[in-house]
């Protein structure tokens, strides 16, 4: 009889915890088997306390080595890349001599579009850094391999698996442009704790036309949105925990594409609001707070009236393709 009751209360106490001791003392108070279901609820702890400092433990050294990894490429010298001759504030790595020529002819533009659309002038000199391999454009992007271009440590280098799409060039180095310019301003840690990846990657979206974001069109977004599978706006950012394309089960294409379609629902919604909203962040506010100081309401409120307009325009566009 004591042996199943013990079970009964090594089972269950894996389901109840502390309570159990207090109903079980009450219903058999003469068994004395408090000590059997306080061990049991101590190892239990134990074990759940062990598996937190595990994840911690792992979680600190993933983070570790990618500070590290990032540390280095931060620093890592670039006085080997050599400077366009019609365009200084190109410079390249012997061998990619061909793209930085395309690039150079974009730069001029895409600066100008940056400082026209963000409203601010940069307030650094520009250098882009065009790559000749992909191993040398992962050292200083890490775990970048498979992006066109990446900003670190306020330094804009360029992908060579551009050369295959040159098409792509002029919206890339806007787009990469749009990043180096929010944190030659704000500075790249302010940056990531006070603008999330949404706000970040819409807004380079958006000011390069669709660049980083070409396969994904508006029409697949919004369809995507009006079926439930969307991005949630967080209202600041984090170093170590930034909610991308993956944290809401969304290809990159089609999370940047999303996020540009709301940033553009900002912009249009009151140009005069998003220029406060971009002073803001600029400032070192997060998203979060330069929106209610911007727009004067909360930015799950316009997320809401964004969502309300992409439901209501996608159930337009199926009714007017529904056979008559």
């Amino acid at each position: 009889m004591t042996t199943v009751i013990e079970r009964q209360y090594r089972l269950r106490t894996l389901f109840d915890g502390q309570s159990l001791i207090a109903r079980m003392h009450a219903k058999y108070p003469l068994l004395g088997c408090e000590p059997l279901v306080e061990n049991a609820t101590m190892k239990l702890h134990k074990k759940y306390w062990w598996s937190i400092a595990v994840v911690v433990v792992i979680g600190w050294a993933f983070s570790h080595s990618r500070l590290v990894a990032l540390a280095c490429a931060a620093s890592k010298s670039t006085s080997h890349f050599v400077p366009d001759g019609r365009e200084s504030r190109v410079l390249y790595e012997p061998g990619s001599e061909p793209l930085a020529r395309v690039v150079s002819v974009a730069l001029p533009q895409a600066v100008r579009t940056i400082e026209e659309q963000q409203y601010r002038p940069f307030s650094a000199p520009v250098r882009v850094y065009v790559c000749a391999t992909l191993d040398s454009f992962e050292a200083y992007c890490p775990g970048a391999r498979s992006a066109a271009g990446c900003v670190i440590n306020k330094r804009l280098f360029l992908s060579p698996k551009l050369e295959a799409t040159p098409e792509r060039v002029p919206r890339i180095v806007t787009h990469e442009l749009s990043h180096l310019h929010l944190q030659q301003r704000v500075g790249a840690i302010q940056l990531h704790l006070a603008a999330p990846p949404w706000f970040q990657e819409g807004l380079a979206v958006c000011v390069s036309e669709g660049g980083g974001a070409e396969s994904v069109s508006e029409d697949d977004a919004r369809r995507s949105i009006a079926a439930g599978a969307h991005f949630v706006p967080e209202k600041s950012g984090s170093l170590f925990f930034q909610q991308e394309a993956p944290a809401y089960r969304l290809s990159h294409h089609m999370f940047y594409r999303q996020s540009a379609m709301f940033v553009d629902y900002l912009r249009t919604r009151d140009e005069r609001q998003f220029q406060a909203l971009l002073a803001g962040i600029d400032s070192g506010q997060t998203v979060g707070n330069s929106c209610a100081s911007a727009y004067g309401c909360n930015l799950d409120d316009i997320w809401r009236e964004f969502l309300a307009g992409v439901t209501t325009k996608e159930a337009d566009a199926e009714t007017q393709l529904a056979p008559r």
